[in-house]
């Protein structure tokens, strides 16, 4: 069986907005709802999950069909780059769904990037979870998996495939209907899995603030912007717990903390504590739109919430970037408002940029003919602890109902 390397890939508006909560008017069904039916709803898995939708992401790009490596080498010189630059940014896939030159995942497998149509991911180390859906056929990958020595053995629903546990990752592969898999190097968190989907332990499709959350990416005012084509999930508890050293990155020293703390979050408006917080990616007519959406059990006024973190962006300097966030990447418009559905608000704001021009400018400093394909993203801030400010802090006069 031949070895694989992966990349690592960790985890003006347009619309017009009210100022205040408004009820959420949302689809009846939630594709998103039905894949986290998979994952369980305990500290492991419900602190931070990823989904991406690579389809969506096709459609709002006007890709053409793409399903194997060859459908990439086809395309021509924008559309390849912004496939290989834009996609992983705007989708966050994981490392399982990387893909090698040649398509040798795919052939390996029966599944990578190219025919991987949306994923969940959740969990840490060996004991992490996704689920796909894929727009090839059971059999194909079933077929795959038995060239490459995988031994099947039925469940109760599909056929789990497994292989020792030296794969990184793709240990153990459950192939289900619906033209999903599940993927987890432990063969206990497929169990894990299962168990949720059958409802012997609750799973994060019925947790109140995934539902709430759900509600809320489907509504009206933001699928109006476009395709979903990515949302992280951060436990609210989790970020609130941290107060203001949320805005400290791992490694700070401890005699510093005080001082940076004070410095960075000076100014700053109230932020009351959240139960979730969703950072979420939309494209459509010519803008990408990143949203930062935080849910709500108390009572709040969610619309000077939404102020409070947009004052906050405004203001972000990451390390990484030579300039303010919202200049570095040219985001020339914004929104803030509330939304509200049962007992749930939601703060959220809206960061607009357009989508790169098809050539640099003359007399840049770019080469000749080279392709932009830099669009604001939330994978450094992911990776690189940027969100701090989310950090909570006292609640103060008119940031409350």
């Amino acid at each position: 069986m031949r070895r694989m390397c992966f990349f690592v890939l960790a985890l003006c508006i347009s619309v017009s907005f009210g100022s205040s909560p408004y009820s959420v008017r949302a689809q009846p069904t939630s594709s998103l709802l039905s894949m986290l039916r998979f994952i369980p709803d305990t500290p492991e898995y419900n602190g931070a999950v990823s989904f991406g939708d690579i389809a969506a992401w096709k459609t709002s790009w006007n890709m053409p069909p793409i399903s194997t490596y060859a459908d990439v080498e086809k395309l021509d010189k924008y559309q390849r780059a912004y496939w290989a630059s834009i996609l992983p940014r705007q989708t966050f896939p994981p490392s399982a769904l990387s893909y090698l030159p040649k398509g040798q995942v795919q052939e390996t497998y029966g599944f990578d990037l190219q025919n991987i149509e949306r994923f969940v991911v959740s969990g840490a180390g060996l004991r992490g979870l996704m689920l796909a859906e894929h727009a090839t056929t059971t059999q194909a990958i079933a077929s795959k998996l038995e060239s490459a020595n995988y031994f099947a053995q039925d469940s109760r629903l599909g056929e789990l495939y497994s292989l020792g546990n030296h794969l990184a990752g793709l240990n153990n592969i459950w192939l289900i209907p619906d033209n999903r898999l599940l993927v987890s190097a432990e063969i206990d968190a497929i169990g894990l899995s299962n168990a949720a989907l059958n409802k012997q332990i609750p799973s994060l499709a019925d947790n109140a603030d995934y539902q709430a959350v759900a509600t809320f990416l489907e509504d009206e005012t933001l699928t109006g912007l476009g395709e979903l084509t990515m949302a992280v999930f951060m436990n609210g508890d989790n970020l609130s717990a941290a107060g203001p050293a949320l805005v400290l990155k791992p490694g700070t020293i401890p005699a510093k903390a005080q001082s940076e703390i004070e410095r960075i979050t000076r100014g700053w408006l109230p932020l009351s504590p959240y139960d979730l917080a969703v950072f979420a990616t939309f494209h459509g007519d010519g803008y990408s739109y990143q949203v930062v959406l935080l849910s709500f059990s108390t009572d709040v006024n969610a619309k000077l919430q939404a102020d409070a973190v947009m004052a906050r962006i405004k203001e972000l300097k990451p390390d990484f970037l030579p300039k303010k966030y919202m200049e570095y990447y040219e985001l020339d418009a914004y929104d803030t408002f509330g939304l509200e559905s049962q007992d749930k608000q939601a703060a959220v704001v809206i960061l607009r940029a357009a989508n790169p021009p098809l050539e640099f400018p003359a007399g840049s400093l770019n080469p000749p003919n080279s392709v932009p394909t830099r669009v604001p993203a939330w994978e450094e801030i992911l990776l690189k602890y940027e969100y701090g400010f989310l950090a909570v802090t006292d609640i103060g006069e008119g940031i409350s109902s």
